[in-house]
């Protein structure tokens, strides 16, 4: 594996995958700016939720959604992580719309959140490619280039994997 030379950070990942070798929850997390990663590790697989959110865990859930998923915090980890310098290369991407048409759908969204109609909204388009990394490679690859975003990778046997 080409993880980062650092022991805790190893062991943290090994963790993990032996979660999901064994089809239980996790979430691997970093908040930004930050260097410790965080995770929450279920021992079981069951699919727990959550409308009250005063249960102990991590919850993934979508905007208003009255059935948040918990994954129950029988064990947090946290290891240090520091970033390799990495230029990211946004060449090799190839996007099916131009960057305008992107720009517009931006700039009507920003137009109808300034006039009430939306209250929050996310812009977004679906990129699609392949890799030869795994899911942990690319959860580190996150870590490496998006230092100021929150990154998670969050794993579910009964729902399935978020990067």
């Amino acid at each position: 594996m080409h993880y980062q030379e650092n022991n805790l950070f190893k062991e943290f990942i090994s963790k993990a995958q032996s979660h999901k070798a064994n089809k239980l929850p996790f979430v691997l997390y970093q908040l930004p700016n930050q260097k410790l990663v965080k995770g929450v590790f279920q021992d079981n697989a069951n699919l727990n939720y959550t409308s009250t959110f005063v249960e102990s865990g991590f919850v993934f859930s979508p905007f208003k959604s009255d059935n948040a998923i918990l994954l129950y915090s029988d064990h947090i980890d946290e290891v240090p992580y520091k970033s390799k310098t990495i230029i990211y290369n946004k060449s090799t991407i190839d996007f099916k719309e131009d960057s305008s048409t992107y720009m517009n759908l931006v700039n009507k969204a920003i137009s109808k959140i300034e006039n009430g109609v939306l209250e929050k909204v996310v812009v977004s388009r679906k990129i699609e490619t392949t890799t030869t990394k795994d899911e942990f490679q690319l959860f580190e690859a996150l870590l490496d280039n998006y230092i100021n975003a929150f990154k998670y990778l969050w794993y579910h046997p009964k729902i399935g994997m978020w990067l």
